[in-house]
């Protein structure tokens, strides 16, 4: 096996050679620091000098926090932080994100999350995709594609002030101004992906439908998402939290709330203060390549080939190597049953759960049942999640 992974190796400077060539080199190479900050909420993976990345760092913590006071006020705080990588450049980020997308939000079967901007300026897409990873987090993201859109749309214009004010609701003079041109599309078509045919009214319909829910319907609002959460058919969960609106009728309100009665109403809360002293930690050149190989691997427009060989310097680099290995063995599922590696893993980070995790997956490949339960045992003791979504009392945040 290492013969192999030499060889790979060997392979893998050629083809990144020639595909990365729009890259900054790796650090020891003379390229940008990359570096974790860490804040209670948030770890910023970035190249930014470290007083833009101190102030994105801030700009996420409170605008994490912010959507959590606006949308699932009650609910408990996540356990775990949210992964944010943000590039110096656009042109960087764009070696890995096709320029129709703005971020992507990467969940894995361990359910971490990954966000994917640049520069150093506030972007509500980025509020977008921390709305999306709590979403996930509460076992509602995926499940209807209005929901989805349009509480992310919804939250995307939240404000935060210098007093710690949040403001969040008010009306979007662009997606107003899209519902006058084009139209609403049909309630019933937003329960599945978006078309051709509605392409043009699937997000405006789709933030109209959560600004109504918000304005009219919080307490049944916050009912859907529980049973959301736990039933199988989103459909069916509709039908037992709105028994008298049927998609047909929802779609009648609509057009009354757009035309007649709408009254967008805005909302305001102030966040706790909450000071906290930011930690970074360099990566070193082998890290790098890693967070390359995840990019390449997980984003919508996925380069397995290029990711391998990224992960492959990244063992060329450092043969325990965790965030590599994660990528190899959760995102691209090479080599499930080998054992050798996650061994390694564990014994150079006794106390990381993703070893133990990995270890876990491939004692249960392998079908070593009691092992494996044991290395579960062991992921949870250093901190790790069970898979699946977290059951959660959930309150949709409206003053009380």
């Amino acid at each position: 096996m290492r013969a192999v992974r030499a060889a790979a190796a060997i392979g893998a400077l050629a083809l990144l050679a020639t595909a990365c060539a729009s890259l900054p080199p790796c650090p020891a190479r003379g390229g940008p620091v990359w570096a974790e900050w860490t804040s209670p909420r948030i770890v910023l993976v970035t190249d930014l000098d470290d007083a833009d990345a101190r102030a994105v760092l801030e700009d996420l913590e409170r605008t994490r926090v912010a959507v959590q006071l606006a949308a699932w006020r009650r609910a408990p705080e996540p356990r775990t932080r949210l992964t944010v990588i943000v590039f110096r450049s656009d042109s960087a980020k764009r070696v890995f994100l096709n320029v129709r997308y703005g971020a992507a939000a990467i969940a894995t079967r361990s359910h971490q999350a990954f966000i994917v901007g640049s520069g150093a300026e506030h972007d509500g897409v980025m509020t977008q995709m921390i709305v999306w990873a709590l979403s996930f987090h509460y076992g509602l993201a995926g499940r209807v594609p209005w929901f989805d859109e349009g509480l992310g749309l919804y939250l995307a214009s939240l404000t935060v002030d210098a007093a710690g004010v949040v403001s969040y609701g008010e009306a979007d003079l662009g997606l107003l101004s899209a519902v006058r041109r084009r139209g609403l599309a049909r309630f019933e078509s937003l329960w599945e992906p978006v078309t051709l045919e509605n392409r043009t009214t699937f997000a405006p319909t789709s933030w109209l439908a959560v600004h109504y829910l918000f304005n009219h319907e919080p307490e049944r609002f916050l009912d859907f998402q529980r049973r959301l959460e736990k039933a199988p058919d989103a459909r069916a969960a509709w039908a037992a939290a709105f028994p008298d609106i049927p998609p047909a009728e929802m779609s009648g309100r609509l057009s009354e709330y757009f035309h007649h009665s709408g009254t967008f109403s805005s909302f305001r809360a102030r966040l706790p203060p909450a000071p906290y002293e930011a930690q970074k930690t360099p990566l070193q050149d082998a890290d790098v390549h890693a967070l390359r190989a995840l990019l390449y691997a997980a984003t919508p427009e996925a380069r397995s080939d290029l990711a391998r060989a990224e992960i492959a310097e990244a063992f060329r680099l450092d043969p325990v190597n965790l965030p590599a290995a994660y990528v190899s063995r959760e995102i691209l599922h090479d080599e499930p049953t080998e054992l050798e590696l996650p061994r390694r893993l564990v014994g150079a980070h006794p106390e990381s759960p993703t070893a133990w995790l990995l270890l876990a997956r491939a004692r249960t490949a392998r079908h070593e049942l009691e092992e494996a339960g044991e290395a579960w045992e062991e992921m949870r003791r250093f901190g790790g999640q069970p898979d699946g979504p977290v059951s959660v009392e959930l309150r949709v945040a409206r003053p009380d």
